[in-house]
């Protein structure tokens, strides 16, 4: 009988110390959240109809952004260059043929902090289809005021339909310091180091 009390009251204690434990770490998440630790805000003015960009799981490093072409101005744009669109599936959208390279639009426009900024980069599962961006990875600067856009090229081998709300790339918001160059007169100035060569030094093996 003194046993199974013995377990009882071992079961109770451990929950209560589960629920402290709860109780604490909610309220640091809290407080950090009021000071502004946890998440830093981002102003941005959305365009498009798209939700904002977000993190798809907890520990995501960076967000995808969208394509918009619900405003009659960004799909006149890229009329006037020649892109075609058409209707597939209920989607406004065109075509993307292999090699070809156009200027998406994302409706999206920042005011990144200063001290930081925000990278384009692919998307892993597009880049293996051949989807890429010709300059990646893109930088916005945080002085940067203007529509994000994102310069894809299809270097695959199949046309791929890209349409409204078409999920064109990713965005990395990183922090950034600013340096001065320190000008010697000499390369025995810099130091040396262990390394020996450039491209391949390290051999493939």
């Amino acid at each position: 009988m003194a046993k199974g009390t013995r377990k009882k009251t071992s079961k109770i204690e451990c929950s209560v110390g589960s629920i402290e434990q709860v109780m604490t770490e909610a309220r640091l998440i809290k407080a950090k959240d009021e000071i502004g630790i946890l998440q830093p805000k981002i102003k941005v003015f959305n365009a498009s109809t798209n939700e904002l960009p977000k993190y798809e799981t907890p520990d995501s490093t960076c967000m995808d952004i969208r394509v918009d072409f619900t405003r009659e101005e960004a799909v006149d744009a890229l009329k006037d260059l020649g892109i075609r669109f058409s209707i597939n599936d209920g989607e406004l959208g065109f075509y993307f043929k292999p090699n070809a390279r156009v200027l998406i639009p994302t409706g999206l426009v920042m005011a990144i902090p200063e001290g930081y900024g925000v990278s384009l980069r692919p998307r892993s599962g597009l880049a293996y289809a051949g989807i890429m961006m010709a300059n990646s990875p893109g930088t916005i600067d945080a002085d940067y005021r203007d529509e994000v856009k994102v310069i894809l090229v299809n270097n695959g081998d199949e046309t791929v339909f890209i349409n409204n709300g078409f999920r064109c790339g990713q965005m990395l918001i990183e922090k950034v310091t600013q340096f001065e160059w320190d000008e010697v007169d000499s390369i025995e100035a810099l130091g040396k180091t262990y390394r020996k060569g450039g491209i391949g030094h390290t051999g493939t093996k």
